[in-house]
């Protein structure tokens, strides 16, 4: 996996089944912290709801954290139904939350699981959908003597950054692919330490690569 479809643009969609109605809501977000706070702003747009069910999608490969909550509804009714329609349109970083107003006629487990599922599949079927690169972030620390070597560097490999500072020490933030990070900061140790490839070992390398590794995206 070298990639991963996230949201463009937020999503809304409706479904009203026997007097029930059915509001969909499905909006990109960063971190489960992110997710909290979509769920936060539907309860209050919502505030007379029978139910807030939700599910979330954050992070990638080993770093990725699911969730999902019924909300009160009969356990596994709702959250996750929500969730299977997140994996099986094959996205992350994504909140998904069904807001249900009860209309009186009960729908049973089955049916709840049925209108649930087709709510979340629908949002997310008119969602604006893109495609990304996954990204390992590095945290780079280096004297100013070496940085014309090094922004050289970055130009001729076309390294893109997430943020630099410029204080007692110039910091960079590297966002590189997964598969070609060993290759490309081998050859930034050796012109941060002034060493060749070939005086480097494996053991060298991953350590120096666990300092500055920060995260996943």
């Amino acid at each position: 996996m070298s990639s991963y479809r996230h949201l463009e643009e937020d999503s809304y969609a409706e479904l009203r089944i026997k007097g029930s109605k059915f509001l969909s809501y499905a909006s990109y977000v960063e971190d489960q912290a992110f997710a909290k706070m979509h769920l936060a702003n539907i309860r209050e747009l919502h505030p007379k709801a029978t139910h807030h069910c939700s599910g979330y999608s954050v992070g990638v490969l080993n770093a990725r954290i699911e969730y999902s909550s019924d909300d009160g509804e009969p356990s596994g009714t709702a959250g996750r139904p929500i969730l299977s329609m997140i994996k099986s349109h094959q996205l992350r970083y994504v909140s998904v939350i069904v807001v249900r107003y009860y209309g009186g006629t009960k729908l049973g487990s089955s049916g709840l699981i049925k209108a649930y599922k087709e709510s979340a599949d629908l949002v997310l079927s008119e969602a604006k959908i893109a495609e990304r690169d996954i990204l390992e972030l590095y945290e780079l620390s280096f004297s100013y003597d070496v940085m014309p070597a090094i922004i050289q560097w970055i130009d001729r490999r076309s390294i893109v950054l997430s943020h630099k500072s410029f204080e007692e020490k110039a910091s960079l933030g590297l966002l590189l692919k997964p598969e070609e990070s060993d290759a490309k900061l081998l050859e930034l140790y050796c012109l941060v330490h002034g060493s060749y490839e070939s005086e480097i070992d494996s053991a060298r390398l991953s350590s120096w690569k666990a300092e500055l590794f920060k995260s996943i995206r």
